[in-house]
């Protein structure tokens, strides 16, 4: 879709939104969400090896501390982090948010590969482009949750960049011009997981 300097440089113009645990919305590349999906799996049992599998993908601690840690990439807002919540017998319970947006319309095929991807089943669906996903079990619970969005607005709409980004990089105005004003849709993923039961 773009370029890594031109999201990170949208980001810090465009979207600055506190979500789940400690996470950003933020603007990504499609293929962002299933590293989201994946991100949240490997989180629920393992957070560190999480945290492992969001560096190799060259994503950088925003929040480093011993029960949360978020990831985004260099100079940007987390769009996804893990917070671990630590009992003194040894059980702990995992709480996993991912949340971007992504240019371009979503497709119910989309939506329906990332389900077949990662055992989600859709469980909403609305008609108008919005659908819920889940999985549910003892340990572990999923929500997905996809819909349309605006659309990035455009310079002439009112968007403004800052004098130092426009500096640091020039191109922006063209990589902007090349996907404002298209549909685009949030996604919001998060997952708890516990050791001990988590009450149907």
């Amino acid at each position: 879709m773009t370029s890594g300097v031109w999201r990170a440089a949208l980001v810090a113009v465009l979207l600055a939104i506190a979500q789940r645990p400690a996470v950003a919305q933020t603007q990504v590349a499609r293929d962002q969400i299933p590293l989201g999906l994946e991100f949240c799996l490997i989180a629920a049992e393992d957070p560190e090896r999480a945290a492992e599998f969001a560096r190799a993908r060259d994503l950088v601690d925003t929040e480093p501390a011993a029960e949360v840690m978020a990831f985004g990439r260099e100079g940007a807002p987390a769009f996804m982090g893990v917070r671990v919540h630590r009992q003194e017998n040894g059980d702990f319970a995992t709480e996993c948010g991912f949340e971007a947006i992504a240019v371009g319309e979503i497709t119910r095929a989309e939506i329906e590969a990332l389900g077949t991807q990662f055992s989600l089943e859709i469980v909403s669906t609305d008609g108008e482009g919005r659908y819920g996903l889940a999985r549910r079990s003892s340990h572990l619970a999923i929500w997905g949750f996809a819909s349309p969005t605006d659309a990035i607005p455009c310079l002439a709409d009112g968007l403004t960049i800052a004098p130092e980004v426009l500096r640091e990089h020039p191109q922006i105005v063209d990589e902007i011009a090349a996907v404002c004003n298209k549909p685009g849709f949030r996604m919001l993923i998060w997952s708890a997981h516990s050791t001990t039961q988590i009450p149907q």
